[in-house]
């Protein structure tokens, strides 16, 4: 009975888990772009065909390389099984070669001038060969049986003006396009060391770079493209003796993990490793200056747009997003969409291998599971929370992770050599909730780094305090002005405070973890001995508006201030003095040891891995309720916080990296 009980329960747990796929995601099914939507069904429904596509960038470089290499192959015997397809963004080219080539009977002209008719994509998806004298679009993704000659051709000029100008969001759509090419024409070895080193070529690509003229070329690039017989000899120089690493790094949205990565990415010697971070970085303020944050010795493989895919694609992709491989049903899933997910990977990262990949995220399974189609020695997966607390977090009303089940992400660790927590006593609690015997013993750990640098930066520049003295002589801290500012306001804080008036601070994402409604409670209770005292509360999250009602509710607004995200926080924190750290649980809780770096007296909360952040005489441990937190601030007041204590950085940060060496290589 038990297991025909079970059959029904698995039935009904996949019925559930569709309907309630279907009725989240309704309307991005529906509005998914039709471009992306037909292109996927041409990529899964039709065959690669004797075609040959040419598509001019807004060059005229590129322009005379592909009428050079058409010309050439007009003059071959295959040239009439093929059928030829030009694409151009210009009407004067599209008349021009309407006219030059009106005699040939096999050969297409479309315009992309205004808009992209769908004929486009199906021979985007079509086409044997594909001869690009820009960039195709984001979402372009290259099939097995297709060959593509990415034309990069520049004049002294746009090499240096690229070699000046060229970054990581700039250099996304050229990143995407060379990485999936089979071959890159370029027209000098001036321009193969542009492609080398402001491309980054150098260590990833693993196509052939050919340098030659096409005007006086074109026969022997065509034997090399088209018959594969290196008439052109490759480039050499593209190797590389480095072990290849690759992160992945999310959207570098501001929070722990991306400065985790951040400060990561500035340790590592870039003399054993050749380092690549991919990320998907949208249009926001945030992922876009992160990504400019990344150390300049790794390359950035930022990856924009969005995936070709049919419907029926689409719905299997946001299952396996949330459920992962987590039962019969989900693996059956996988099996079918192998192909679908290989695809995807090599839109994003091309044809390219590793010896170690690193999910970083921590909380993904759509991308880990594309990750899994690259080639690699070596698989890591990162843990930077208590995985099983945090996924019980309920914020306004809703999941924090509403997008994926904790089931789901755990489904997927038996697919990753290594299951890398962010601390030792995370990494013992974590293996404790959620390990089992297959991959008990792939927990390991690594702890965060803290970047340095950046620190004593911002910790030099809070030296020079931006101090206004208003009409009625009263001093106000100039934190971030309207140009240096996130969000584009000035925010000013007062300085001046009587004798008994303590401030204090804390910093955070504001969300359910981090018990910031407890700590105004206990702060509310705090001002009735210490009435001018004030709270800061550094940082932005979905609960603002609930954690600021309830201040203003409670007639607080004077004395508990909600700054917001600000450019240097530490300017504000070097006025404070104590630093507050209430939460239910973290992974770690750098913020602890950045106001260690201050030498701030810290009032914590004994959370499950506190150990990884307390050092010995160096904190004052409480509860996480109201009355706990209270407790602590008392004893603040009352001079029975420690502030003597010892926190070396340099010996924390090498600590750490040198654990970071032996999880990978062991």
């Amino acid at each position: 009975m038990s297991g025909i009980r079970g059959y029904f329960d698995e039935k009904k747990r996949i019925r559930q888990n569709w309907a309630e796929i279907l009725e989240n995601n309704r309307d991005v099914i529906e509005q998914y772009d039709p471009e992306c939507r037909y292109y996927g069904e041409c990529l899964k429904e039709k065959k690669v065909e004797k075609k040959v596509l040419y598509e001019s960038g807004k060059g005229r470089r590129q322009f005379a390389v592909l009428t050079a290499l058409f010309e050439e192959f007009a003059a071959r015997p295959d040239f009439k099984e093929y059928h030829h397809v030009w694409v151009v963004s210009k009407w004067g080219e599209y008349r021009q070669l309407k006219k030059e080539y009106a005699q040939y009977e096999n050969v297409e002209y479309i315009c992309i001038k205004n808009e992209i008719p769908q004929k486009y994509y199906e021979i985007l998806a079509t086409a044997r060969y594909l001869f690009q004298g820009g960039n195709f679009p984001y979402h372009f993704v290259k099939r097995e049986d297709q060959v593509y000659l990415s034309i990069r051709e520049f004049d002294s000029a746009k090499i240096e003006s690229m070699e000046r100008d060229m970054d990581a969001y700039r250099a996304a759509g050229h990143m995407h396009n060379l990485l999936l090419s089979d071959f890159v024409l370029t027209n000098s070895e001036e321009a193969c060391e542009l492609l080398k080193n402001v491309f980054r070529l150098r260590g990833i690509y693993e196509g052939k770079v050919l340098v030659a003229d096409a005007g006086k070329q074109a026969g022997a690039i065509l034997e090399t493209v088209i018959d594969q017989k290196e008439t052109i000899k490759p480039e050499k120089g593209f190797e590389t003796e480095k072990k290849k690493l690759l992160f992945y790094g999310a959207g570098l949205a501001m929070n722990g993990v991306t400065e985790a990565l951040l400060a990561l990415l500035k340790k590592i010697d870039y003399d054993r490793y050749d380092v690549t971070v991919f990320c998907r970085v949208r249009d926001g303020f945030y992922g876009q200056r992160n990504l400019m944050r990344i150390d300049k010795r790794a390359r950035v493989i930022a990856c924009r747009g969005i995936d070709p895919m049919t419907k029926e694609e689409q719905l299997w992709t946001i299952y396996l997003k949330k459920y992962g491989l987590s039962g019969k049903e989900e693996e059956k899933i996988y099996k079918k969409c192998r192909g679908l997910l290989k695809r995807l990977a090599q839109r994003v990262l091309g044809n390219t291998s590793y010896h170690y990949i690193i999910d970083f995220s921590g909380y993904a399974v759509s991308t880990p599971l594309l990750l899994l189609e690259v080639p690699a020695e070596k698989r890591l997966i990162w843990e930077h929370q208590d995985l099983k607390e945090d996924f019980k977090t309920i914020n306004c009303g809703k999941l924090k992770h509403m997008h994926v089940t904790l089931k789901g992400l755990i489904s997927m660790y038996s697919r990753f050599d290594k299951i890398v927590a962010v601390n030792q006593p995370l990494m013992e609690l974590n293996r404790q909730k959620l390990g089992n015997e297959e991959i008990n013993d792939r927990f390991c750990y690594v702890t965060n780094i803290i970047d340095k640098e950046r620190l004593d930066e911002k910790i030099s520049m809070a030296e020079t305090d931006s101090v206004l003295t208003a009409a009625d002589g009263r001093k106000y801290l100039v934190c971030d002005s309207v140009q240096t500012s996130v969000d584009g306001t000035m925010k000013m804080f007062p300085l001046e405070r009587g004798e008994g008036e303590f401030y204090f601070v804390t910093m955070g994402r504001l969300s359910e973890e981090k018990n910031h409604r407890n700590l105004i409670l206990a702060f509310q209770e705090f001002l009735k001995e210490y009435p001018g005292s004030r709270l800061f509360i550094i940082g932005k999250g979905v609960l603002m508006e609930e954690l600021q009602t309830l201040t203003a509710r409670e007639r607080l607004e004077k004395n508990i201030i909600f700054t917001g995200n600000l450019t240097n926080p530490f300017l504000l924190m070097k006025h404070c003095d104590c630093f507050v750290f209430p939460s239910y649980f973290e992974g770690q809780g750098l913020v602890v040891l950045e106001a260690r770096v201050l030498h701030m007296p810290i009032v914590m909360s004994d959370y499950g891995v506190a150990p990884s952040v307390c050092v010995e005489n160096g904190q004052y441990l409480t509860g996480m309720e109201k009355e706990d937190i209270l407790k602590g601030l008392l004893a603040f007041a009352k001079g029975e916080v420690p502030k003597d204590y010892h926190f070396d950085l340099e010996e924390y940060n090498q600590k750490a990296i040198e654990e970071f060496y032996l999880v990978l290589e062991d």
